[in-house]
């Protein structure tokens, strides 16, 4: 009996030796005749920079209270170097890309609460048609929902549609140019950055920040 058994324990392990041979064999086959269906994001944005934005329409988000900044107003209008934090992108969409690059988006959808209007109503009289304004919603997604329902109404050539949040004014033309691109290859796009440390100052005394 003691013969039989072993016979079979050894019996088994040939069996679960030869069937472990067989699929990591066919990993490595597998894996060397593996061909990714798109190019990685990395090589997209290796390519040259230049991208045509005339079918790309841009929300971008102003309709945040900025209640965690705790200042006067919501941080999208705080000055910074010189000008408000939103007007850094608004130049960025309607004046440097068309200027310096030669690529226009098709349309931008301000989403904006209707009592900061009037500051930026000049720009959209001016922008030949190419601004406008949406309402914010109750939260995040209702603001994008309304930009998008306003974009799809006034842009209907717009196939790519390009979110932007107006309180991160440091987006550069190479990353828009780039998430534009893996956008267009492979239908969908985030553009992101390494993570940042936040440091946070604290009273010892009480539970505020």
């Amino acid at each position: 009996m003691l013969k039989m058994s072993t016979l079979r324990v050894s019996v088994f392990l040939l069996l679960l030796l030869q069937v472990f041979l067989s699929l990591s064999f066919s990993l490595r086959v597998s894996i060397k005749s593996y061909k990714p269906l798109h190019e990685s994001p990395t090589q997209l944005a290796s390519q040259p920079t230049s991208e045509s934005l005339d079918k790309v329409g841009f929300v971008l988000l102003a309709g945040g209270t900025g209640s965690r900044m705790k200042a006067d107003r919501p941080k999208q209008f705080l000055a910074l170097s010189g000008k408000t934090v939103i007007e850094h992108s608004l130049t960025l969409l309607l004046s440097t890309l068309p200027e310096e690059y030669n690529q226009t988006p098709a349309k931008v959808v301000l989403v904006m609460n209707e009592q900061y209007r009037p500051d930026f109503q000049s720009l959209v009289d001016g922008s030949s048609g190419r601004l406008l304004f949406a309402d914010p919603g109750i939260e995040r997604q209702g603001s994008v929902e309304n930009g998008l329902k306003a974009l799809k109404d006034s842009t209907p050539s717009a196939t790519f549609v390009a979110v932007h949040d107006s309180a991160r004014p440091l987006v550069t033309p190479k990353e828009i140019f780039d998430v534009v691109r893996d956008a267009k290859a492979t239908n969908a796009a985030v553009l992101g950055v390494p993570c940042k440390a936040t440091i946070k100052v604290s009273d010892e005394r009480s539970d505020e920040l």
